[in-house]
């Protein structure tokens, strides 16, 4: 029945605020996930892995991995981002799948750096039981098509100044609709949303400590409902992180992580759990894996110190 739920809820276009588009509570480290106008501007090479299991014991909840690659480039003469995604999202009896190519153009403005990006890729929505019906109907809801693809796109800016820096992005632009045939051969059309973010942040630093302070938000809207991640992250000795966030109307978050080998980070988080889910899960789990590394022999944009990662 649980899986049942997930599948009306999709029919029916009754979402889950940020369950179309996965959530992280790794976000800080994922940027170009949801504003491709952050890919590159580390000025490294970034190499992300996310594991991501929503509502531990709830039969059909999320389970989604993330996999992306960005970084700056010499084009020119100019500095330019671009990177890589592919991000695999199960929950229910569906799977969705995406891989998109990102590309990030830099602008000196006043003392920092604004970046300009857009994404494009393939997404792939797939019901893995085509047999599943209704509970009140005989027939099946699929025929014989049970996978639909589009095509998708993603807009962003953003902007750092020293250690401060912010960011604006839209997801699903266009809006597409998967089309599914039913039995009967009646169309079934389900439509991406467009989802809309704010992510800001900001390096306390104090060259007389051992300690950094590192606070940041996400803020998350389909228009219709607006979900946040305010985070405080600790950083000591530039090697070990501890943090809480909260998800307004779900959860509170514990990250614990380091960077103890060279330009190697490693992540956990877990969810404490709220609302009325937490009378049927245990919480969230999460796994962040993160490398970096210089490429190109370039010089880095003077005006900003690096934000993006710890």
């Amino acid at each position: 029945m649980k899986r049942a739920l997930f599948c009306i809820f999709i029919f029916l276009g009754i979402r889950l605020l940020a369950q179309q588009d996965p959530q992280f509570s790794h976000y800080m480290f994922v940027n170009q996930y949801f504003n491709p106008a952050a890919a590159g501007i580390s000025g490294d090479v970034s190499i992300n892995l996310l594991n991501h299991n929503q509502w531990i014991k709830l039969e059909g909840a999320p389970r989604t991995n993330l996999f992306s690659v960005d970084a700056p480039i010499d084009l020119a003469g100019r500095t330019i981002g671009v990177g890589a995604m592919m991000l695999s999202d199960n929950y229910g009896f569906v799977q969705d799948m995406t891989f998109g190519l990102m590309f990030a153009y830099y602008i000196d403005l006043g003392l920092g750096v604004l970046s300009i990006g857009g994404s494009a890729a393939a997404f792939s929505k797939q019901f893995n039981d085509v047999d599943w019906q209704f509970p009140d109907q005989p027939e099946p809801i699929f025929e014989n098509q049970s996978r639909s693809m589009v095509v998708d796109f993603n807009l962003g800016v953003f902007y750092i100044y020293n250690n401060l820096y912010s960011g604006f992005s839209v997801t699903h632009v266009t809006a597409p609709n998967f089309v599914f045939l039913s039995q009967g051969g009646d169309e079934q059309r389900v439509g991406l949303v467009r989802h809309y973010y704010f992510t800001a942040g900001y390096n306390i630093t104090s060259a007389n400590s051992l300690f950094d302070i590192r606070p940041s938000v996400l803020v998350k809207s389909d228009t219709r409902e607006i979900q946040f991640d305010v985070n405080m992250m600790v950083l000591y000795n530039k090697k070990i992180w501890a943090g809480v966030s909260y998800r307004n109307t779900e959860s509170i978050v514990a990250i614990l992580g380091t960077s103890y080998f060279k330009n190697i980070k490693l992540g956990l988080s877990y969810d404490i759990i709220i609302n009325t889910i937490n009378r049927v899960s245990n919480g969230t789990f999460e796994v962040y894996l993160g490398y970096n590394f210089s490429l190109l022999k370039m010089e880095k944009p003077q005006h900003y110190h690096n934000v993006k990662t710890l």
